[in-house]
């Protein structure tokens, strides 16, 4: 009884493997690493826009190492906004090739 019960065990190790690496489970985790990539990146964007708010209001006032952060922030910013494009076009690009991911 032992025994048939670690061969089922197994064997449903085995399907689960197999599932799990399946080109459709592939597509989905890819998916998810560049939607939370780019969540990440949006949360960043914001945080940034709201400092470069804030120097832009003081502007006149900036010592220089304000004035180099100000402009650390607009490029990164500005690098985080290409991302973005690129996250989408990676992600449409990925479900291009492998067909719309159905839910079930």
């Amino acid at each position: 009884m032992l025994l048939r019960w670690n061969m089922s065990m197994v064997l449903c190790s085995l399907m689960l493997k197999k599932y799990e690496n399946s080109p459709r489970q592939k597509q989905k985790k890819k998916i998810a690493i560049l939607e939370a990539s780019k969540a990440n990146d949006i949360n960043e964007y914001n945080e940034n826009a709201a400092k470069i708010a804030f120097y832009m209001s003081n502007l006149k006032n900036l010592t220089g190492a304000e004035r180099a952060e100000l402009n650390s922030l607009q490029s990164r910013n500005s690098i985080i906004a290409a991302n973005s494009i690129q996250y989408d076009i990676m992600t449409a690009s990925i479900r291009e090739a492998t067909g719309p991911i159905k839910n079930g």
